[in-house]
């Protein structure tokens, strides 16, 4: 599985699936009156009265290294280091977290430059992120923008990787983007995550 970015970033963007073309997310962040930032993520074409269309909504806090960030899932509230531990520079792991079957995943840098891929306890990659080219060289060879691709061994938890994914992007985006606009530490609010399957 593929999926593209449309708008080329993690924040505001429908999110295709590239070998059909359709929308499969929804990506929106908005403000409140008091200046606070929410992003929602939502699967495309479902009607809540059969499933809730909401993965999850991200609830953007600054200072203190995200330490206020709070985190529901399933009804559960935790912090944002108990869902996501940071890793270190030695080992080169931004972030790691826990399948829905309580399997352990990292999200980890790819070699020196500004890559990272998830990865599980084998090393076996189970989602890879790709920023393309931009500009000229983007138009010329045809290159698509930031996307995301999730091995047949994650397909069946996407949402959450595709959720884990928007916060190390933005999280970790001073470090991985030289560039990036963003400079706000986020908390993370989050319902409906995928469930293991029977079979």
């Amino acid at each position: 599985m593929k999926l593209s970015f449309v708008n080329d970033e993690p924040l505001t963007s429908a999110v295709v699936d590239s070998a059909s073309n359709d929308v499969c997310y929804e990506v929106e962040t908005t403000e409140d009156k008091s200046g606070a930032h929410s992003t929602t993520l939502r699967r495309a074409g479902q009607s809540a009265r059969d499933v809730d269309p909401v993965c999850g909504v991200i609830e953007w806090q600054t200072g203190d290294g995200g330490s206020g960030t709070q985190i529901l899932i399933s009804g559960q509230r935790t912090s944002l280091e108990e869902f996501m531990k940071s890793g270190s520079f030695t080992t080169g792991i931004l972030r790691e977290f826990k399948d829905p079957k309580g399997n352990d995943l990292y999200w980890r840098k790819n070699g020196s430059g500004r890559e990272y891929i998830l990865v599980d306890d084998n090393n076996n990659v189970i989602a890879r992120p790709s920023r393309g080219r931009s500009g000229f060289s983007a138009v010329v060879l045809r290159k698509q923008g930031l996307t995301l691709e999730i091995s047949p061994a994650g397909e069946w938890f996407a949402d959450l990787i595709l959720l884990t994914f928007i916060i190390v992007e933005h999280i970790h985006g001073d470090t991985l983007k030289p560039f990036k606009k963003h400079d706000l530490l986020y908390g993370f609010a989050a319902t409906g995550l995928a469930s293991p399957p029977t079979s």
